[in-house]
């Protein structure tokens, strides 16, 4: 079986081309409430203060909308606030893509913050401007719940009272909030090595916290997990990414296109589960024949196995996976593995590389900054 293995990964095109490392994780909007403008009437650079907490990257820039949209455009501009200097300046207007009640400009390249350091952003205010903005308080409640503080301490407001130079005046604690925004990541993960035991304390500690109501449920979910991993560790000797989640989750946040499987896979009565008596040869078959491209991890970005927790229901195999409500249009492919568990609440991905390495990436976890590899290493 391991010169067979070490056959089918001398063949692999795709083996040696694996996407770039620097993977964006738990790319989120530093600010996630919604708190509706009423001030139109000053003019001058406006905004708010934070100070970076943890090590991570700046993807866009946005502003709050009115009903979903802008009127106008407008500078928002991200400042140092020891040297007093713009770092970037992008402008946001009526033309930028709105999520949920924020409009964003992409930055050219992604931006590192530096631990420790304070930053400002400021939106360049006209008066009687058509887009109202927030000029409030919110209430620490509100920016515990809403605000990305893993990444960034919100302190308050700041502002200029002409335009054109760096907010020096401070005027608020947690003043603003939500005015203007960011979007924020991490960039690549820490690979944690482990042992089969260690997972599975690992797994089980996760499947109590999502199941924890039901113990049937949890049960259920590690059962799901046993047959994966007893799958890509002991019985295959070919890239695989595998996908474990509520359907629910899965269906509202990733769009699913099949791709063409084996014959016997597409004429199949319904989708089958793990435990089925052709799951294993289904998904041995389709990962020997892929050709495509890996993630940095080496797991297929265009022939993914989609499983709900629970039931262990094969959703889709193979599947592209990509985010829901994001055309390709926009520069966004396939998720990769780490990038699908960012994305999900709850579940997680497995990707087992052409070398046979196998690394979970465990909801939770991705948003600590950690996968998990076993130290096992390849069968």
């Amino acid at each position: 079986e391991e010169e067979e293995q070490e056959a089918g990964e001398a063949q692999h095109p795709a083996a040696a081309a694996a996407a770039p490392a620097g993977v964006l994780v738990d790319h989120v909007p530093f600010f996630n409430g919604h708190w509706p403008g009423a001030r139109s009437d000053w003019a001058g650079d406006v905004g708010i203060r934070f100070i970076v907490e943890t090590p991570c990257v700046i993807t866009a820039l946005g502003r709050h909308t009115t009903d979903g949209q802008l009127s106008d455009g407008a500078t928002v501009i991200l400042w140092d606030a020891d040297s007093q200097q713009a770092i970037v300046t992008v402008e946001v207007g009526p033309n930028s893509p709105v999520e949920s009640h924020y409009a964003y400009t992409a930055l050219p390249e992604r931006l590192p913050l530096e631990v420790g350091k304070e930053y400002r952003l400021t939106q360049r205010c006209k008066a009687r401007m058509t887009d109202s903005w927030f000029d409030g308080y919110a209430s620490a409640e509100e920016v515990a719940a809403l605000a990305a503080g893993r990444y960034a301490r919100f302190l308050g407001g700041c502002c200029r009272n002409a335009p054109g130079g760096f907010p020096n005046r401070l005027d608020g604690e947690r003043r603003r909030a939500g005015m203007v925004n960011f979007k924020v990541a991490r960039e690549g993960l820490e690979v944690v090595a482990v042992t089969r035991e260690e997972l599975a304390h690992t797994l089980a500690r996760v499947a109590a916290s999502e199941e924890g109501a039901s113990p049937e449920a949890v049960d259920a979910y590690l059962g799901v997990l046993a047959r994966l991993l007893a799958l890509l560790v002991d019985e295959l000797a070919a890239p695989v990414l595998a996908v474990v989640a509520p359907e629910a989750d899965i269906t509202s946040l990733l769009r699913l296109e099949k791709v063409k499987g084996p014959p016997g896979m597409e004429q199949s009565e319904g989708p089958g589960t793990v435990f089925s008596r052709r799951f294993a040869g289904d998904v041995a078959e389709f990962a020997h024949r892929y050709r495509g491209a890996l993630d940095e991890y080496g797991a297929p970005m265009e022939a993914a196995l989609v499983v709900s927790n629970r039931e262990g229901e094969v959703i889709a195999a193979p599947a592209r996976l990509t985010r829901a409500g994001v055309s390709e249009s926009n520069g966004e492919g396939c998720l990769g593995a780490a990038e699908l568990a960012a994305l999900l609440p709850r579940g997680m991905a497995f990707a087992r590389s052409p070398a046979g390495h196998v690394t979970a990436f465990l909801a939770a976890e991705v948003r600590q900054g950690r996968a998990l590899r076993l130290e096992d290493g390849p069968r």
